[in-house]
């Protein structure tokens, strides 16, 4: 199960952006259905003074049993704990024109993300081979800052642990084009994407 959500997390991810090729070594070890949803950390880099705004950044987890012949997909929202330009400490390298913003699953959201993951936890005990899983991170909407014509890159980071650096996700991820399906839109208050 640990696997194919690993796996199943970087497929999603190729198809929004550029995956570093170490992601997957580092992601070994990372398991949905025991981290505690309190200590992951998300970091999204950024250009200029583009913000992403409240309730367009989440976490996507869920997982079907064909035994079972269920499935369930719960979305969490993400609430953001710091913003700043970079720290080798961490694991976010500074960088020209980039700022970070780092987010954690919102805290009221922590009860469902465990409900949700014992769910498919139950179900891997009982249908190991029939069980897949699905963890991933979304970025949608709107934007506070100007929104210039061209590409808007992103980049994201996981940090799985309080005692974990940050792990790069994705690189150079264009929201325009994983967002193509909206219709852009740009007005007085809000850019959205």
């Amino acid at each position: 199960m640990r696997k194919s959500i690993v796996i199943l997390l970087l497929l999603i991810l190729v198809g929004c952006g550029h995956v570093p090729v170490t992601t997957m070594y580092k992601l070994r070890n990372f398991d949905p259905l025991t981290i505690d949803p309190a200590a992951i950390e998300i970091a999204v880099s950024l250009p200029g003074s583009i913000h992403l705004t409240k309730d367009n950044f989440r976490i996507v987890l869920g997982g079907s049993s064909k035994l079972h012949e269920n499935s369930i997909l719960e979305n969490f929202r993400l609430v953001e704990i710091a913003n700043y330009a970079g720290s080798r400490k961490a694991g976010l390298l500074p960088a020209p024109g980039l700022h970070y913003q780092i987010f954690s699953i919102a805290p009221l959201d922590i009860e469902r993300f465990n409900a949700t993951r014992t769910t498919v936890g139950q179900w891997k005990l009982s249908d190991n081979a029939g069980t897949t899983g699905k963890f991933n991170v979304d970025i949608t909407g709107c934007i506070d800052g100007i929104l210039l014509p061209g590409p808007l890159l992103a980049a994201t980071w996981l940090k799985p642990g309080p005692d974990a650096r940050f792990i790069r996700l994705t690189n150079n991820i264009d929201l325009r084009k994983i967002n193509d399906q909206r219709v852009l839109a740009e007005d007085i208050e809000r850019d959205c994407y």
